[in-house]
């Protein structure tokens, strides 16, 4: 058995239950959807987590390459999805939903959470980049990460719901023009 394939096992499993979580999430909603005042960023979030647990399981097939694996790499490769998962069980309401719950207000309390995890699981991809590569290459890669971890950092300083929603709607469109621009093939080992 090759290297990354024993340790992908933990990394997907993790993936796994976030993908599951938020899944689990959206039928949940469905199934309270009279009790329940929907909030779109919430929504939306999600979508964008869905699609980046997808990315962040995509690309690392681009590990495979590595054989020579220290537990600091592993650990780290590892944190990535678990902050994505922490991410995932903020954005939606979890199974103890209350009548007349308010998405909206469960955004506001969990907003710093929420954003300094993602943020975190974004930067943690430099540092994954550099204990993989040796380096952190300079190029369109980097500069999209960059401006995601900037990004997800205005919404734990500014509290406006516009900006918050404005994020939202930028995040997303720049997953999909990140994922179209460097991931619409798997990446060579």
């Amino acid at each position: 058995m090759e290297v990354f394939a024993y340790l992908s096992v933990l990394i997907s499993i993790i993936l796994g239950l976030g993908i599951a979580h938020l899944l689990g999430a959206f039928i949940r909603l469905i199934h309270n959807r009279s009790r329940t005042m929907l909030y779109w960023p919430s929504l939306a979030w999600a979508v964008n987590l869905f699609v980046l647990m997808v990315l962040v399981w995509w690309s690392d097939f681009g590990l495979t390459r590595h054989t020579h694996w220290t537990f600091t790499m592993f650990i780290v490769s590892l944190l990535l999805p678990a902050l994505l998962y922490l991410c995932a069980g903020l954005i939606l309401p979890s199974s103890d939903v209350h009548a007349n719950d308010q998405m909206a207000r469960s955004y506001e309390e969990n907003r710093v959470w929420f954003f300094a995890f993602l943020s975190a699981a974004i930067w943690l991809s430099f540092v994954q980049s550099f204990l993989v590569d040796g380096y952190v290459k300079a190029n369109v890669d980097t500069g999209l990460k960059l401006v995601s971890a900037l990004l997800s950092m205005v919404p734990i300083a500014i509290r406006n719901e516009y900006v918050q929603k404005a994020v939202v709607l930028i995040n997303l469109a720049l997953l999909i023009f990140y994922i179209s621009l460097l991931f619409s093939t798997l990446p060579s080992n």
